[in-house]
């Protein structure tokens, strides 16, 4: 309700006559009625709430003009033949139900922008998800890998980088070669596996004769998290080294362009 509607609800509390009523029980609030001093209390509350609306705290607000309102309708129930009475208790009821229709609108409004904020961080994130997956999967984008690296290995001579040679390949995948050139990692048997040999062996492992020297993994995804197996020579077998799953498996990779993890 617009500030003149504050103004005519004080004038007709003023304006009204109240020789004729007669005493009144206390009403809400624990405020006494009498019937010289109703229509100044009945204004005095309308025109507290007046001050108060504008800026003023709304709960504080709500409770004046309730009470208001239960005065009037008090004041009015006491005479039934003063129509000026009813109205400005119907004023003041339409008046509260207006302040609650307002807060309710502010807190749907404080609600809906909190949703709206809510929305474009997790869509922040799925973007910064979706960069980190590029980053972090550079076969499934089209990106080489800068290098690989790999830890746990009990033949320490493995725990070293892998650099990729697209040069010297094996079953028509680039191989890996160890920064002093004395190991490869290749793709080997059909594509089913990988495999960390020696330099030396790396013609007959080209040409399809060669086997694992050091270590293999059944798996065709590097950065996968299947174990590695290691391998050593006895009496001209290959003997696998007794482990446990997930020891030495750890592959360490870097996209180029993109920060090691």
């Amino acid at each position: 309700m617009s500030g003149s509607d504050w103004e005519i609800l004080s004038s007709r509390a003023g304006d009204v006559d109240f020789d004729s009523c007669s005493s009144v029980d206390t009403v809400e609030e624990g405020l006494p009625v009498s019937s010289g001093s109703s229509d100044k209390e009945t204004a005095a509350k309308t025109g507290s709430a007046k001050e108060e609306a504008p800026g003023g705290d709304w709960e504080a607000t709500v409770q004046v003009l309730a009470a208001a309102a239960a005065t009037a309708t008090t004041i009015a129930g006491s005479n039934s033949e003063d129509a000026g009475r009813m109205q400005l208790a119907a004023e003041a009821a339409e008046l509260l139900a207006m302040w609650a229709a307002r807060r309710e609108a502010e807190v749907r409004a404080e609600t809906d922008a909190k949703v709206v904020r809510l929305s474009a961080t997790i869509e922040q994130l799925q973007t910064r998800l979706q960069e980190q997956q590029a980053v972090f999967q550079p076969a499934s984008y089209g990106l080489r890998m800068a290098f690989l690296e790999l830890s746990g290995f009990r033949r320490q001579a493995l725990n070293t980088r892998y650099y990729p040679s697209t040069s010297r390949c094996v079953n028509g995948q680039e191989t890996y070669w160890s920064a002093k050139g004395d190991l490869v990692l290749f793709l080997a048997r059909g594509g089913k596996y990988w495999g960390i040999t020696e330099k030396k062996d790396f013609d007959k492992i080209h040409a399809g004769k060669g086997n694992v020297g050091f270590a293999s993994k059944w798996n065709a995804d590097l950065a996968s998290p299947e174990a590695w197996d290691e391998w050593y020579v006895k009496d001209s077998y290959f003997v696998s080294v007794p482990n446990k799953r997930g020891i030495h498996q750890t592959v360490h990779w870097r996209a180029l362009g993109a920060d090691a993890f």
